[in-house]
């Protein structure tokens, strides 16, 4: 009994840290990719222009090349992160599974496939 117990509080509070409130301030200021992971394998891709900048006033760039550059307003609602590409009127939402002071991994759907991205930040 003491066992059931046990995993069903380490449960509990799994889930309690699955459905915590990301706060905007944590996601403020521009982010550098740093690996992106595709169906659990690492992708060898040239990051070093990709970058993620999100700001106070609720709008976001993100540059993946020196040509390819989105930009446009964002929301946050607990965990998901939706960016308005203003120029293709198109939202692409994406769920932030961690963040703190040195580390940024963001969740999303690639054309049928989970893939993550991990991001520090610019410093």
């Amino acid at each position: 009994m003491g066992k059931f117990v046990s995993g069903w509080i380490a449960g509990l509070c799994l889930l309690a840290l699955a459905c915590q409130k990301i706060e905007k301030a944590q996601l403020l200021g521009t982010w550098k990719a740093v690996a992106v992971i595709d169906a659990g394998d690492t992708i060898a891709a040239d990051l070093s222009q990709t970058r993620l900048s999100l700001n106070q006033d609720d709008e976001f760039t993100y540059q993946q090349t020196a040509r390819e550059v989105f930009s446009g307003s964002f929301q946050l609602q607990r965990d998901i992160l939706s960016m308005l590409n203003e120029t293709a009127q198109d939202t692409f939402r994406v769920q932030v599974l961690e963040i703190d002071t040195d580390h940024l991994k963001l969740r999303m759907n690639h054309d049928g496939t989970e893939r993550l991205v991990v991001f520090a930040p610019e410093k």
